[in-house]
């Protein structure tokens, strides 16, 4: 009975917040920008609208965007590792 209250709970609570999304978007964009050189670093590099025509090359474009958002990932836990340790960055 637990279970199923905290789900209806939680599909409820994300139901009513939903029409605040981007409300909530702009806000946090307006608190905490992104400065140009972190677009430039985390923006999309092998995906390509082209290779759409091609499968296999669409395939190949998107497991490298993948392999390259999991170096992201990684250096970020590495980072995060650090300042866990007390070192700062």
């Amino acid at each position: 009975m637990v279970i199923y209250f905290h789900v209806f709970y939680d599909l409820l609570r994300c139901l009513v917040m939903l029409p605040f999304v981007e409300f909530m978007s702009r806000l946090c964009q307006r608190l905490i920008p992104i400065s140009p050189v972190e677009v430039e670093v985390f923006a999309s590099r092998y995906l390509d609208k082209a290779t759409l025509e091609t499968p296999s090359l669409a395939i190949t474009d998107t497991v490298r965007g993948t392999l390259r958002m999991g170096d992201i990932v990684e250096q970020v836990v590495q980072r995060l590792a650090e300042v866990l340790k007390g070192n700062k960055i």
